[in-house]
């Protein structure tokens, strides 16, 4: 019968990203849990890694586990959810690798996750962004990513694994984004941010099949490039209008824009449905609750193109809902 060493390498090399062929960052956050799991074992139990057992992971351990990552390293319910979900992820994998484990599969499976209030979405309003991405334009590339971390309604981790080959400028202008759990979809982009990418594409010279925004290497851009760039030009525009933008801007605050104002009839346009200009740009927010499957996006922009949907606008605040076209 296999050890614990042998089961969570088996584990974390084999059932995680080939046998069930979840993502990469998935495959990161089971292998840092078990990093972290290692190192509290070692330093609170007095039970080195290389002498770890199945026996080692009783259920109270565990608890008191996740009461050090909240006591000791200041973790939220959030992430110390992550952490038994992948433990919780490596019993179920032992039940079946290891059917004489199975009663320890099951009491490891039984803790509970962590439950904590709903904290407030951090939003910028179209105004702010507007003062943010005009400071960008000095920079084609810091431009086209902060339109399109906005009009997309984008991910970071989205914006970073883009490809030259998923961003379509023609009209329809749309962009294929890659999210959570490798599942993809097309939302359209308004004429100006294609514009603006088009420019940018011009002249960074970005190959069919290469990376839409690569660092100045030529690989993968990270997290921390992205929320630089966009820290760069936000306390740029906060120096200027501080009453406006706040002090401190993080990337995921794009994808929330303020939607307290109602469209004006001029903003209604089949196009746009759902979105706003934003600032002084002409462009406009994602249509975040709107989105269609692939297969009906053609179908979506034929049918808008005619201005069948135009009197459907809604006049609510916060445009939660839009209709879509009927098939026939």
């Amino acid at each position: 019968m296999r050890g614990f060493a042998a089961l969570l390498g088996d584990f974390l090399l084999d059932y995680v990203p080939r046998r069930r062929g979840l993502s990469e960052n998935t495959a990161a956050s089971y292998r840092d849990s078990f990093v972290l799991l290692l190192g509290w074992l070692d330093s609170e139990c007095g039970v080195s890694p290389d002498d770890v057992e199945i026996a080692d992971l009783r259920r109270d351990r565990i608890e008191s586990f996740c009461l050090w990552l909240v006591d000791s390293r200041g973790c939220g319910a959030a992430t110390v959810n992550v952490r038994i979900s992948a433990i919780r992820a490596f019993a179920s994998y032992v039940s079946f690798a290891e059917p004489a484990h199975l009663e320890w599969a099951r009491s490891v499976r039984s803790v509970e996750f962590s439950k904590s209030p709903s904290r407030t979405v951090d939003y910028l309003s179209p105004e702010a962004v507007g003062a943010i991405v005009d400071e960008a334009r000095s920079s084609a590339r810091d431009l086209a990513m902060l339109s399109l971390l906005y009009d997309a309604g984008a991910r970071v981790s989205e914006i970073c694994d883009a490809r030259r080959e998923d961003l379509r400028t023609q009209r329809p202008a749309t962009m294929r984004l890659v999210g959570k759990g490798r599942k993809a979809r097309v939302v359209p982009i308004c004429d100006e941010v294609a514009k603006i990418c088009e420019d940018y594409l011009g002249r960074s010279g970005v190959g069919p099949d290469g990376l839409l925004f690569p660092n100045r290497l030529g690989n993968r851009m990270g997290r921390a490039g992205v929320a630089w760039v966009l820290s760069k030009h936000a306390a740029a525009a906060h120096g200027k209008r501080p009453k406006l933008v706040p002090e401190k801007v993080h990337p995921h605050m794009l994808r929330y824009p303020n939607r307290d104002k109602i469209q004006t009839p001029d903003d209604r346009t089949a196009r746009d449905l759902g979105r706003r200009p934003v600032g002084s740009l002409d462009f406009v927010s994602t249509l975040h609750s709107t989105s269609l499957p692939n297969n009906r996006t053609g179908r979506w922009f034929d049918w808008a193109s005619t201005g069948c949907c135009q009197e459907r606008m809604s006049s609510s605040s916060t445009c939660e809902t839009t209709d879509t076209p009927k098939t026939t």
